[in-house]
């Protein structure tokens, strides 16, 4: 499991790129966007190997859900659509945005299987 203290970096970086982001002057596709291809990139190496803390990844659901909405990660904005709609896929009408704790739990899922079904402990 990734500590608290080792995963900050890596958060503290996320926290800079979005709120460096002009995010209210995109649509809230091109949004959706930055956090699926940046932050979603920049996760995704640590999430392969690490569990990371349910508190960091809380912490980045909610900055990225401000910023998806608002354009900023400091401001919450009501909306009428639940998160768990937006996170939908395409095809039942979401905007196929992923929470962090899925991403992190889906992928641990995958190292294991890999483990688990591969023939030789080297390769």
């Amino acid at each position: 499991m990734l500590s608290h203290l080792s995963g900050q970096p890596i958060v503290d970086r996320i926290k800079v790129k979005l709120a460096t982001w002009e995010g209210i002057l995109l649509s809230i596709m091109g949004r959706v966007q930055l956090v699926k291809s940046i932050v979603h990139g920049m996760l995704v190496y640590s999430f392969h190997i690490y569990r990371w803390p349910i508190r960091l990844l809380k912490m980045l659901d909610h900055w990225i859900k401000n910023f998806v909405w608002s354009g900023d990660i400091f401001t919450r904005k009501i909306c009428t659509v639940s998160w768990n709609q937006v996170c939908l896929p395409w095809e039942f009408g979401g905007l196929d945005l992923k929470s962090t704790r899925a991403i992190n739990f889906s992928l641990l899922l995958h190292l294991s299987w890999k483990l688990f079904t591969q023939d030789s402990q080297c390769s």
